[in-house]
């Protein structure tokens, strides 16, 4: 805080007159008037950012991360306030470094090309399991396109279609089936002109509630835009890419309250040892310390550490969805 904003304060403080302040200030009456208004407006910003909520801040740092650009001055304003978010946009940071120094060669220029690769224990669908979309996909907006209406359909509507999903407890639920308890479906319809090649659509989740899972749209293919990520994100960017000869499809999401740990999984599985999280976008499960692959996790999700290797920079996990394999003790919050 610089003096000028110390003594503009003493006003409010002290209730010394605005003269008073412009002497000490050698500044003009109306001059110490603006300091103090300017002062007051401060205080409230910072007031404003200290109470800011820490996962909307976390996704705006994602978001200008993604975008390359900085975020709000009131994102970092509340990242000066609180360490948690303060480290938390350290490991955005290192994301490319520690995932570059994770994926091997040949998969790394998959990574590169794929925003996000397939996500989930081996043989878990869902939430967990959607292929990347391309870099240039997801950066395209489709010119002409029409997005309809929202449509929300919460915990007791009827389903508006089935859908197959770790997050819901039964594995599934039938069309016009009532949905679960602190699960939400929410989809718009999509015309995409013709001679486009994709579309980003946003939709976002009700309150409280953050994306499981990406569901199926007829006639074109879909796939989350980088930093969507299962668990975490309030909010889905979907690119669309329309089939042959397709203009219009509906981009379904299902959106669920995250546990107590933060999974979205049903039933979660992960029981025992320290409770942690995944800190970079996508890293590969291995069967052992450099071994083959048996699955991969994603970033927040949340895990149990077992035990080290003997191979120091090693870390044996179970996942939520039960899965247990080894990662990098890098790709883990410490």
């Amino acid at each position: 805080m610089n003096s000028f904003v110390k003594r503009s304060l003493r006003r409010e403080v002290d209730g010394i007159s605005h003269a008073a302040l412009a002497g000490e200030l050698g500044v003009s009456e109306q001059a110490t008037k603006n300091l103090v208004h300017r002062a007051r407006a401060n205080l409230v910003k910072h007031e404003e950012a200290r109470s800011a909520d820490c996962q909307d801040v976390r996704l705006a740092l994602l978001e200008a991360h993604d975008e390359g650009r900085r975020a709000s001055a009131a994102t970092y304003r509340h990242v000066a306030t609180c360490r948690g978010c303060r480290t938390f946009r350290s490991g955005v940071k290192d994301t490319s470094r520690a995932v570059a120094m994770l994926v091997p060669a040949p998969l790394l220029l998959v990574a590169v090309g794929l925003l996000a690769g397939k996500v989930g224990a081996a043989g878990a669908k869902g939430a967990m399991l959607k292929t990347g979309a391309t870099a240039a996909a997801g950066a395209a907006l489709a010119t002409g396109m029409v997005v309809g209406a929202l449509e929300v359909f919460g915990p007791g509507d009827p389903a508006p279609q089935s859908a197959q999903s770790i997050a819901f407890p039964t594995g599934g639920v039938a069309k016009g089936s009532p949905l679960p308890a602190g699960t939400s479906m929410i989809r718009r319809t999509v015309r995409i002109a013709p001679g486009t090649s994709s579309a980003t659509v946003t939709l976002a989740c009700p309150s409280a509630l953050r994306v499981a899972d990406l569901l199926a749209s007829p006639g074109a293919s879909a796939d989350y835009a980088r930093w969507t990520i299962p668990g975490w994100s309030r909010t889905a960017r979907v690119i669309v890419q329309p089939g042959p000869g397709a203009t219009t499809t509906r981009v379904s999401v299902l959106c669920k309250a995250p546990d107590a740990r933060g999974s979205i999984v049903a039933g979660s599985a992960a029981t025992g040892g320290a409770a942690t999280r995944v800190r970079v976008e996508r890293t590969e499960l291995l069967e052992r310390p450099n071994g083959a692959a048996i699955g991969s996790v994603r970033f927040g999700q949340p895990v149990r550490t077992l035990g080290r290797a003997t191979q120091a920079g090693w870390q044996r996990i179970r996942t939520d969805t039960g899965a247990t394999g080894w990662v990098r003790a890098i790709v883990l919050e410490r």
